[in-house]
C-alpha cells in the first residue's frame, strides 16, 4: 500500500551551450493571467511519421472531467467539478489541454498548493488511443516552461503504486522520489 511521491527541480537550459538560465523569480505577481480561458498556443509539435500534430492549450475544468471520462485508469474516481473548484479556488493554477489534430488527448492539472516555489501536479491523464505518441511528455514540457516563466523551483507529483507508468514516466524525466506514503487500504495505493 505504496503511494510515492515524486518531485523534480526545473531549470532552464540554454539550448544553443547548454548552461543554466536563472529564472527570473517575482514574489508580486498576484493572479497568473495566463490561466485565463484564453485558447492560445503554447505548444506544438509535428509527429511526422504518423502525420500528427500536438497543440497544448489552456483549458476549462469541464474539459478535464470530459477527458478523465474517457481515461480508464480514472473509471468510478473522476473528481467532479466541485472537487477541482475547491482545490484551485484562489491558487495560482494551470489547466492545460493537449490536441492530437485538433481533437483532446489528454491533459494536466495543477496549482500552487504550499506557496514554497513547488508547484503541485494534481490531476494528469492521456487517453488510451493518444499514448506513447508524446502527448504525456508535451503536456509535461509546456507546464514546466510556463512555471519556469513564473518563478517557480520545483514540481512534484503524487501517483498511486499500483500506477507504473505514471511511476516509470517520472523517473524517465528526470523526476526523484521524495516520499512514500503508507495507505490503510488496499483500494488506496
Amino acid at each position: 500500500m505504496i503511494f510515492p511521491v515524486l518531485k523534480r527541480n526545473i531549470i532552464l537550459l540554454n539550448e544553443q551551450n547548454d548552461s543554466i538560465i536563472e529564472p527570473i523569480i517575482s514574489r508580486n505577481y498576484g493572479k497568473i493571467v495566463l490561466y485565463k480561458r484564453q485558447k492560445r498556443v503554447f505548444y506544438s509539435i509535428s509527429r511526422k511519421l504518423l502525420g500528427m500534430q500536438i497543440k497544448i492549450m489552456t483549458g476549462s475544468i469541464e474539459e478535464c472531467i470530459r477527458i478523465s471520462s474517457l481515461i480508464p485508469e480514472f473509471t468510478g474516481t473522476c473528481y467532479n467539478q466541485k472537487e477541482y473548484e475547491n482545490r484551485l479556488l484562489d491558487k495560482h493554477h494551470l489547466i492545460l489541454i493537449a490536441y492530437s489534430d485538433g481533437t483532446p488527448a489528454g491533459f494536466k492539472v495543477g496549482y500552487d498548493r504550499d506557496n514554497n516555489g513547488t508547484f503541485y501536479s494534481w490531476m494528469r491523464g492521456v487517453i488510451p488511443i493518444f499514448r506513447k505518441e508524446g502527448v504525456a511528455k508535451a503536456l509535461a514540457k509546456e507546464q514546466e516552461h510556463i512555471l519556469i516563466e513564473n518563478g517557480y523551483k520545483a514540481v512534484e507529483y503524487k501517483t498511486r503504486n499500483y500506477l507504473k507508468p505514471m511511476i516509470i514516466f517520472g523517473l524517465k524525466n528526470g523526476f526523484d522520489i521524495i516520499n512514500m506514503i503508507i495507505k490503510e487500504k488496499a483500494d488506496q495505493h
